[in-house]
């Protein structure tokens, strides 16, 4: 019996497509409508229609918390409604976001 790989992608669940929501500099906390889902760089499935697009209206927030007491901890938002497509690829840095399509 072949050893389970972990690095490999789950499988999507139905009504779900998965972004990759990556952060610069990596390690950033990954909010979803105040939901505290993990640190960039992640993998996350949000309802989706067949067709590619949100099914709801949906907040992510990656937070930048201060190293040391020179720097200042930021946060940057992304809203994302049922008339958007759900991005390949959202890459936050402090300064705010950029979303890569499919």
């Amino acid at each position: 019996m072949p050893a389970p790989n972990h690095s490999a992608e789950r499988a999507p669940v139905i009504g779900q497509v998965t972004m990759l929501v990556e952060s610069e500099p990596a390690g950033a906390t990954i909010v979803v409508n105040g939901r505290p889902m993990g640190k960039a760089p992640l993998h996350l499935g949000v309802p989706a229609t067949s067709m590619g697009f949100f099914r709801e209206y949906l907040e992510i927030r990656a937070r930048f918390i201060a190293e040391n007491e020179s720097e200042v901890s930021r946060t940057a938002t992304e809203e994302f409604s049922p008339r958007e497509k759900v991005p390949a690829v959202l890459h936050f840095t402090p300064d705010g976001a950029q979303r890569t399509v499919r």
